[in-house]
């Protein structure tokens, strides 16, 4: 699929594709985030999905279905009633689910106090929307207590070392589940990190091209009458 001439949705070249869009991993970041702000997140939020997007489609998982399937879910709804209920040790869902997101962003901002400390002890987080987004945070956690976190949930463990390494079932984070957050031991068999280009699959691109757009503003007589210079330059 070649991006459409002037798209302001995409930078740089436009490059050959393959039943989809081949992509940078700036290119993934820069998407990402102008989708989640078409959706209706904050600049935080949308910068928060940009990065744990390009994280994952960086290490051959997919980012970008992943957050186009939460923007479908959560995109233009009040991320507070998504925010996570905290007692203790146990984060649970005030409304029908967690973003992962808003969950992500909070262990960053608790991390090595009580409710988010992972050395203390496991953490349990109910109900958590497309869990496979919160990787790149939970991998901060494991880089602060220089040991691999693992995600537990019914379906199976994953889990994320210090340097970012994947290993485990990853296919356990990929839909809505309570989660279990825990230090158990060290990786094994870890998924390797492509290089860029990201491929991404043709209708993921356009859907989140979609939302992208929503942030431009349509031409009008008025911004057409004041487009270019005000005055001529002949001297």
């Amino acid at each position: 699929m070649t991006p459409a001439p002037n798209d302001p949705t995409m930078s740089g070249t436009p490059v050959e594709t393959v039943a989809g869009g081949t992509l940078s991993r700036s290119e993934v970041e820069a998407l990402s985030l102008k989708a989640a702000r078409g959706a209706g997140l904050s600049w935080g939020m949308a910068e928060e999905a940009g990065y744990a997007t390009t994280w994952l489609e960086a290490r051959g998982l997919d980012g970008a279905s992943t957050l186009l399937a939460l923007l479908d879910l959560c995109g233009g709804g009040d991320l507070a009633s998504l925010a996570p209920d905290i007692d203790g040790r146990i984060w649970r869902a005030k409304g029908a689910h967690l973003c992962p997101l808003v969950v992500g962003t909070a262990l960053s901002d608790l991390r090595g106090i009580e409710p988010a400390d992972i050395t203390a002890g496991p953490l349990s987080i109910a109900n958590v929307a497309h869990t496979l987004l919160l990787l790149p945070f939970v991998r901060a956690l494991a880089e602060a207590s220089g040991t691999a976190v693992h995600l537990t949930s019914a379906s199976g463990t994953c889990a994320v070392g210090p340097n970012g390494a994947v290993c485990g079932d990853v296919a356990a984070c990929s839909e809505r589940g309570d989660l279990i957050l825990s230090i158990d031991g060290d990786l094994t068999n870890p998924i390797t990190s492509p290089k860029t280009p990201c491929l991404i699959d043709e209708e993921t691109l356009r859907r989140l091209q979609d939302y992208a757009m929503r942030t431009t503003v349509p031409a009008s007589d008025a911004s057409r009458a004041g487009a270019g210079a005000s005055t001529t330059d002949n001297e």
